[in-house]
């Protein structure tokens, strides 16, 4: 999800990127709220996906605050938080480790240890607080190694495993349409896995490294990559109305493929 689930703030209204903002704000605070500080580092807009798709799901209000931070130090910006934002806050955390292991396993160097260094007493925690989205995201990992290391060619297959480590992230420990955000989040994780492997294609033929699209090219993941993101919008429609549906739809419909193209032209 790093990188890609991110709201295209050109086509919202100046409320819409008001709000959007001051959630990613109450996330960046959560983040750091007992954690050491490079912990913000970490954080993506990613993750006020999963705030305002689960707060629509559970219909749960947001309370207004404000702050100062590091990053604007003489004025107060708008926060919006609730008791999702510090579980967000915490899968960005997790998953940050995780992706940096993925990294250490794939390439090794010296910048992923020492992130692993820097972030392992904090997935070690989380692991214990989380125990069945960490399951969730260890056994998908390993079922994607096992896809890699047999050199499998049906992107179709890896792309369910990524989905439903992101179908847990994103339903597990919901009081309410567990399944509907299950369904969201697998889709949307298959989508992401789908543009991931497309925008490294190019760079993984020159290092030769793993990708389920050497076989068909990189216009193959274009078809299903929209089929998904359709599934995603489904799973919404299934949610109760919400004042952010607007904001997670310009994500889907727009934010998304912006990252796409944008990625794409970088490499």
């Amino acid at each position: 999800m790093f990188g890609f689930a991110g709201a295209d703030p050109s086509l919202l209204t100046p409320e819409e990127r008001g709000r959007y903002r001051a959630v990613y704000c109450g996330l960046c605070r959560a983040l750091g709220e007992d954690r050491p500080f490079y912990f913000r580092a970490a954080l993506t807009y990613d993750f006020v996906l999963p705030v305002l798709l689960r707060s629509a799901a559970e219909e749960t209000a947001f309370t207004d605050g404000s702050t100062r931070c590091g990053v604007h130090p003489f004025k107060k910006h708008a926060l919006l938080t609730n008791r999702h934002t510090r579980y967000a806050a915490d899968m960005n955390a997790l998953l940050a480790f995780y992706k940096n292991e993925d990294d250490l396993a794939d390439e090794g160097g010296v910048s992923p240890r020492l992130i692993r260094l820097l972030l392992k007493t904090e997935a070690a925690r989380l692991s214990a607080d989380y125990p069945e989205q960490s399951a969730a995201i260890k056994t998908g990992l390993a079922a994607l190694s096992e896809l890699e290391a047999a050199d499998e060619r049906d992107p179709s297959k890896p792309a369910a495993v990524f989905g439903n480590i992101l179908g847990a992230v994103f339903a597990a420990g919901a009081e309410a349409h567990r399944q509907t955000l299950f369904d969201f989040g697998s889709a949307l994780g298959r989508a992401v896995y789908l543009m991931d492997a497309a925008v490294d294609l190019k760079d993984d033929l020159r290092k030769k490294r793993y990708n389920p699209l050497v076989a068909l090219g990189f216009e193959a993941a274009a078809l299903p990559i929209k089929t998904e993101l359709s599934a995603c919008l489904a799973a919404l429609g299934r949610l109760p109305p919400s004042e952010d549906v607007p904001l997670i739809k310009n994500v889907l419909l727009a934010g998304i493929w912006a990252r796409y193209d944008r990625k794409k032209d970088e490499r």
